[in-house]
Formats: C-alpha cells, sequence, structure tokens
C-alpha cells in the first residue's frame, strides 16, 4: 500500500488554513554592489499559512527572563520556498528570526514545517 503524502499535504495545508493565521516568510533580497559595502534589496515575500503551535520562556535565574521562543506549524502546500535560518517569519506585523526549521518529510515528501522563533 502506497501512502500519498503529496495529498496529506494538501490535507495539512486546507486544514491550516482554516485555523491558522496569514503570514509572510521573507527572504532577504539580493545582494549586489562590492562585497566591502554590499546593498542589499528589499525582502520577497512569500505568503504563507501558520499556526502557533508552542510558547517558552528562557529563565537565566528567578524571575529574570533571558528571552523567549515560540513554535509554529507551517503548511508546506503551495509554499514558493523552502524556510531558512536565513528568512524571517512576519505574523501580523511582527516579524521574528527563524532559529530552526524542521520539516516532516516522510518518504522526501513535505508535510509541514516546524518552525522555531526567537521573540
Amino acid at each position: 500500500m502506497t501512502v500519498d503524502y503529496a495529498g496529506i499535504a494538501v490535507e495539512v495545508g486546507a486544514a491550516l488554513a482554516e485555523t491558522g493565521m496569514s503570514a509572510t516568510i521573507l527572504e532577504q533580497g539580493a545582494k549586489t554592489g562590492p562585497d566591502h559595502n554590499p546593498t542589499i534589496g528589499d525582502d520577497v515575500p512569500h505568503a504563507c499559512t501558520v499556526m502557533q503551535t508552542g510558547f517558552t520562556k528562557l529563565i537565566k535565574s528567578g524571575t529574570l527572563v533571558e528571552g523567549a521562543e515560540a513554535a509554529f506549524m507551517l503548511s508546506a502546500d503551495g509554499l514558493g520556498v523552502t524556510p531558512s535560518t536565513a528568512h524571517g517569519l512576519d505574523v501580523g506585523g511582527v516579524v521574528y528570526r527563524i532559529l530552526k526549521v524542521d520539516p516532516l518529510a516522510p518518504a522526501g515528501v513535505v508535510v509541514y514545517y516546524t518552525l522555531q522563533v526567537a521573540i
């Protein structure tokens, strides 16, 4: 029995479209000019759908909060870019730095990504 992972990716995308929120993967613009003084072009936006799945406060000692991280589930269905730590994630006008990208890709077909971002 073969499993239709591409079909499952479409189903995950449809479920996230119903329950998630619109977001944008921000791919850094092209670098031009000399290496010692490059000019970075405008970010290239890639529309996507995400759902926040976790939140962690990093505590150094006592009640001092050193930082925080959040996790988002990102639909791979129709995504025009492979997310990476070089990208940003814009959710509701807040741009997060992507720390880690974990694809769920059985048989080499990406069903969805889990993104860990810095807050």
